[in-house]
């Protein structure tokens, strides 16, 4: 409803990357929140979990960007969405408090590439106040990715963020409460999502490490 901040996400955005990757959408009329078209509070109204049924497949565009073609989604499986240890990915010895991460963090694995099939992956971050120790699993579970992932076989993972004294709403580190480094690839939170992505690859980055089943 009150779009100029975004304009100006847009914008910042447009000025380090192509033209063509950056897509905006102003008419729809939510607010604070993840807009879906079966699932949440009315679209124009403000609170937890931050989920708005606004008529409008957030999810769905996201995705159809991201990787073009893509089959109509079908249901998911509640016994694909799973849960893993996020402390292993952490940088430089932290703790996850320090990180403002949660020692927990989900991930669904459709039943395709759970069975072996070559999968995409797409990383769905929480907004502020919406991550586990807030809402628990329901914007990893309602969000609308896992439908699209379900038919396309694309894995999605729900890292999560945690609140601390200098981060006290679970936000993504977005101004720097983490270090200076916070918005570079070598930002803690960068690196942990990145050990994660390198994880589901099979790859190691660190001799202790586990891979993610």
């Amino acid at each position: 409803m009150y779009p100029g901040v975004v304009s100006k996400l847009e914008a910042f955005y447009r000025y380090f990357g192509s033209v063509d990757d950056i897509v905006a959408d102003y008419a729809v009329p939510t607010v604070h929140g993840m807009p879906t078209d079966s699932y949440g509070r009315p679209c124009d109204d403000f609170g937890s979990p931050f989920i708005n049924n606004c008529g409008y497949d957030g999810a769905g565009k996201c995705l159809k960007h991201i990787f073009s073609s893509l089959a109509p989604r079908k249901a998911s499986l509640d016994a694909n969405l799973r849960t893993f240890d996020q402390k292993p990915f952490v940088p430089y010895h932290l703790s996850l408090g320090l990180a403002s991460m949660s020692d927990q963090g989900f991930l669904y694995v459709p039943t395709a590439c759970a069975n072996g099939a070559a999968c995409g992956v797409h990383f769905a971050l929480h907004g502020c106040e919406q991550g586990v120790e807030f809402v628990g699993d329901v914007f990893a579970r309602h969000s609308g990715f896992n439908e699209w992932a379900e038919a396309n076989n694309i894995i999605v993972v729900y890292p999560q963020a945690d609140k601390n004294t200098l981060n006290p709403n679970g936000c993504w580190d977005w101004w720097g409460y983490t270090g200076t480094a916070y918005a570079s690839r070598v930002g803690t939170q960068t690196l942990a999502l990145h050990n994660m992505f390198l994880a589901l690859q099979g790859r190691k980055w660190d001799a202790e490490a586990p891979r993610m089943a």
